[in-house]
C-alpha cells in the first residue's frame, strides 16, 4: 500500500473540486480517455501528439505522472495533496480505479478518494518529509518507503507490512446521523415541508389522472413549492414552462409517472423520461431529480427527492458502490432508493431508528448539506444548465442567437461584443453574467478609460495607513480578486465584464494577461511579484468585453488580442439588434413609428456608427411624440453631429422633423424649422448608455 503525491493543479485550481467530489484529478484533457492505452511508450506518443509544443523533458515528466496515475496507483493506496499557499496537506485513501470524466473539463483523469479529516499541518512534518511532500517535481510522484512510514506514524496509521482492518465507514456515518436526530430538528427542518409538498403534488396527480380542468396549473404550482432545496430553479422553471406551454405533451408523461396500476418505480421513471423531451431538461441526473420530486405526490415516505450530488457524496462517505456513469434516470433513482434502504438497516443495527426512506433521505441531507453539488446538471461541475428560453425572452432575442453566444463563451472563455453605442452590449453582458451568478458563480464589471492602468486592473501599490504610518501596500485589482474567487469555487463560473475595452490602452492595462488568455494552463510572474508561485487564470473565469465601434474600428485592434477572443456583432442592421426596438415597442404597447424613425436614420449612416435602440427603451416612461422629440434632440442628434462633423447639409437630413416627414411620406416644406416649441420643460433629457439602458 503506497503513498502518492498528487498536486491539485499548477496553482491549486482543482483542489476545491477534488475535496467537493472526493476525487483526485489530473489534467491533459487533449489526450482523451487513457483507459485503453497499452504501454508507457504509447502514453508518451499520445501526449506528444496532443501537446506538440511541449519540451521533451516535460513530456517525459508528464508521461510518468500519467502512467503512475492510471496504472500504478492501486485501490487502498494513500494520496497526499499539498494545498497551494497553505501550510497543510490533505490525505486520502484511494477507493476506485482510473476513470475518464470529460465533465471535469481541464482535469478529466480522476480516481475516487475518501479524503481524511483533519488535514495535516506541514509544521508537524520533519524538514525532510516536508520537502518530499510539498515540493514534488512532477504532478504525480511516489513517496519513498522510509518517508512513507514517517507519514504513517504522523497519521496514526500502522507501518508498512501490517494489514489494518478497513475503517467502518457506516458507523461513522450513522454516528453523524444520530447527532443530528438528537437535536430534535428532523421533523421541523426536514420532514414537515416535504410532506406538505407531497400533499400538493398528490392533489395535482389526481387532477392529472382525471384530466380535470386546471390540472396543469396544479402541477405547476405544486412543483414550484419544492424550492431550490429539492430541485434547482432553472430545470424547475423549464419544466413548468413545458407543462403550461405544451400540456398535450406533458400530460401523458405525468400520467405514466403517476399511474394508479401496480407498476415498479423503475418503469414509472423510464416511461416518464421517454416522454420528457431533452430540450426541456437534459442530463440523466437532472431528469431523475425532476421525476423524484413529482413522485413525492405518489408516496412521499417511500419516494423521497433525489439529488445526484447529495447521493454521490453519501456513496463516497459510506463506501456504497456508485452506479455506472452511463446510468439512465430509472437506474440512478433505484440505486439511490437502495442506498436509503441500506442506510435504514445499518442505522438500525447501530441503535438508530429511521421510520422510512423519507427519514433516511432527510438525515442524509442534513449530514451532508454543506458538501453537495447544487448545480442542476450533474455531468458538468463547471457548466450550469441555463434557462435560455427565459433569458432570451427577457432580452427579446431568439433562443438560438443567445445559444451562439453561450457556446462561444463556453468554448473560448473570452468574447467581445462590438457595435455602435446604444445596441445593448453591456446590458446583455450583465444579463448573461447574472445567469451564471444564479448558478453559484459571480461577476464583476469594470470600465476601461484613457487613465485606467495595469495597477488599477491587475495589482498595484496603493497608499495605506498602517498603525498610523503611511505606507504603500500591494493591492489586488478586480482581475486578481475575481480570479481568487474562481479558484476557490471551481465548480461555478465567474465572469469579468470589461466595458468599453477599446477606450483604454489595452496592451498596457492587460499586461501579462495577453499571454494567459491564450495559455490558460500556464502561469507567469506578475509585474509586481504579487504571487511568488506565479499567477494563472482559472479555467472557470471568463471574460465578456464590450467595444464601441463608433470610437475605434475593430480592425485597429492589436492582432494578437483579436486572436484571443471570439467576436459577437451588435449592429442595428443585423440580428439580434435588428428589429429589437420594434419588438420592445410592441411588447410595451407603444406605436412602432419610433422604430421607423431610427431605421430611417440608420439608412443614412455607416453601420459602425448607427443609432442603437437603447435611447428609447426606458421602462415605465411614456413615449409620445413630445418625448421622442426631446430624446432625439438632446441625446441622438449630438451623437450624429459627431459623425457628420463639418457636413451641415448632411446633418439636416437627420433632424427629427425631416425624418418624421420622411417616414410619414410627407415632403418637407422649405424653411420649415424643427418645432422645438413643443418640447416640455422636463429637467432631465433622456441620456442613455450601453451600461445603464434597460435594453437587450
Amino acid at each position: 500500500m503506497a503513498v502518492w503525491i498528487v498536486r491539485g493543479g499548477n496553482n491549486g485550481e482543482c483542489e476545491a473540486t477534488a475535496l467537493e467530489y472526493n476525487l483526485a484529478l489530473i489534467g491533459w484533457p487533449a489526450m482523451g480517455d487513457l483507459t485503453d492505452v497499452s504501454s508507457r511508450d504509447k502514453m508518451r506518443d499520445i501526449l506528444q501528439q496532443s501537446y506538440p509544443n511541449s519540451p521533451l523533458g516535460r513530456i517525459r515528466n508528464h508521461t510518468t505522472s500519467l502512467w503512475y496515475f492510471r496504472d500504478n496507483i492501486e485501490v487502498g493506496d494513500l494520496i497526499v495533496m499539498p494545498r497551494k499557499g497553505q501550510k497543510i496537506v490533505t490525505v486520502g485513501k484511494v477507493l476506485g480505479e482510473y476513470e475518464y470524466r470529460p465533465d471535469f473539463r481541464e482535469y478529466p483523469n480522476v480516481r475516487a478518494v475518501r479524503w481524511m479529516n483533519p488535514e495535516v499541518s506541514t509544521d508537524s512534518l520533519t524538514p525532510d518529509l516536508w520537502e518530499a511532500v510539498t515540493r514534488p517535481v512532477r504532478t504525480v510522484s511516489k513517496l519513498r518507503e522510509d518517508r512513507e512510514n514517517l507519514l504513517r506514524d504522523i497519521l496514526g496509521l500502522p507501518p508498512l507490512g501490517e494489514n489494518p482492518q478497513p475503517p467502518d465507514l457506516w458507523s461513522e456515518f450513522v454516528r453523524l446521523a444520530q447527532e443530528y436526530v438528537d437535536t430534535g430538528k428532523l421533523e421541523s427542518e426536514e420532514i414537515q415541508y416535504k410532506v406538505e409538498i407531497g400533499q400538493k403534488l398528490g392533489a395535482a396527480r389526481e387532477a392529472a389522472l382525471r384530466e380535470a380542468d386546471g390540472w396543469a396549473s396544479q402541477v405547476s404550482t405544486g412543483i414550484a413549492n419544492s424550492t431550490n432545496n429539492l430541485i434547482h430553479h432553472i430545470p424547475m422553471a423549464r419544466f413548468r414552462n413545458w407543462v403550461n406551454g405544451s400540456p398535450g405533451d406533458a400530460l401523458p408523461a405525468l400520467q405514466a409517472l403517476w399511474i394508479r396500476d401496480d407498476v415498479s418505480v423503475a418503469k414509472r421513471v423510464s416511461d416518464f423520461a421517454e416522454l420528457f423531451p431533452p430540450s426541456v431538461t437534459s442530463g440523466a441526473g437532472t431528469r431523475a431529480n425532476t421525476a423524484s420530486v413529482l413522485l413525492m405526490g405518489f408516496d412521499v415516505e417511500q419516494y423521497p427527492p433525489f439529488r445526484v450530488g447529495l447521493f454521490n457524496d453519501a456513496y463516497d462517505r459510506t463506501g456504497y458502490n456508485k452506479p455506472e456513469q452511463s446510468a439512465d434516470e430509472a437506474t440512478l433513482y433505484e440505486h439511490a432508493l437502495g442506498f436509503l434502504d441500506q442506510f435504514i438497516e445499518e442505522a438500525s443495527e447501530r441503535g438508530l431508528t429511521l421510520r422510512h426512506r423519507l427519514d433516511a433521505q432527510s438525515v442524509v441531507w442534513a449530514v451532508l448539506q454543506g458538501r453537495i453539488d447544487d448545480l442542476p446538471e450533474e455531468d458538468d461541475p463547471i457548466q450550469p444548465e441555463h434557462d435560455l428560453q427565459a433569458l432570451a425572452g427577457e432580452l427579446l432575442w431568439e433562443p438560438g442567437q443567445l445559444q451562439e453566444i453561450i457556446d462561444d463563451l463556453e468554448e473560448k472563455g473570452q468574447v467581445i461584443f462590438y457595435g455602435p453605442p446604444g445596441t445593448g452590449k453591456t446590458y446583455v453582458a450583465r444579463a448573461i453574467a447574472r445567469e451564471y451568478r444564479r448558478n453559484g458563480g459571480d461577476f464583476e464589471v469594470v470600465q476601461f478609460h484613457p487613465s485606467y492602468s495595469y495597477e488599477d486592473f491587475v495589482e498595484g501599490f496603493r497608499p495605506r495607513l498602517i498603525d498610523g504610518q503611511p505606507v504603500f501596500k500591494l493591492v489586488p485589482g478586480p482581475l486578481r480578486r475575481i480570479a481568487e474567487k474562481a479558484r476557490k469555487n471551481s465548480k461555478s463560473t465567474f465572469i469579468l465584464v470589461i466595458d468599453e475595452l477599446n477606450r483604454g490602452n489595452v496592451s498596457k492595462v492587460l499586461g501579462e494577461l495577453y499571454f494567459l488568455l491564450e495559455y490558460r494552463d500556464e502561469s507567469v510572474r506578475l509585474q509586481y511579484g504579487g504571487d511568488d508561485e506565479g499567477f494563472s487564470l482559472p479555467p472557470n473565469l471568463w471574460f465578456i468585453c464590450t467595444m464601441n465601434t463608433a470610437d475605434h474600428s475593430i480592425a485597429l485592434m492589436d492582432a494578437a488580442l483579436r486572436r484571443r477572443f471570439y467576436f459577437a456583432p451588435f449592429f442595428p442592421d443585423e440580428p439580434p439588434v435588428k428589429g429589437l426596438l420594434r419588438r420592445w415597442l410592441t411588447k410595451h404597447g407603444h406605436d412602432t413609428w419610433v422604430a421607423d424613425l431610427v431605421d430611417a436614420a440608420n439608412n443614412k449612416l455607416e453601420r459602425n456608427v448607427g443609432v442603437g435602440p437603447s435611447y428609447f427603451m426606458r421602462d415605465g416612461q411614456t413615449l409620445d411624440e413630445s418625448r421622442v422629440r426631446r430624446i432625439w434632440k438632446r441625446a441622438v442628434m449630438p451623437y450624429i453631429e459627431e459623425q457628420c462633423f463639418g457636413d451641415a447639409e448632411k446633418l439636416k437630413g437627420f433632424e427629427f422633423d425631416s425624418l418624421k416627414q420622411e417616414i410619414d411620406g410627407v415632403a418637407p416644406v422649405p424653411g420649415n424649422a424643427p418645432q422645438d416649441a413643443v418640447l416640455s420643460d422636463e429637467p432631465d433629457p433622456a441620456q442613455t448608455s450601453d451600461a445603464d439602458a434597460n435594453t437587450a
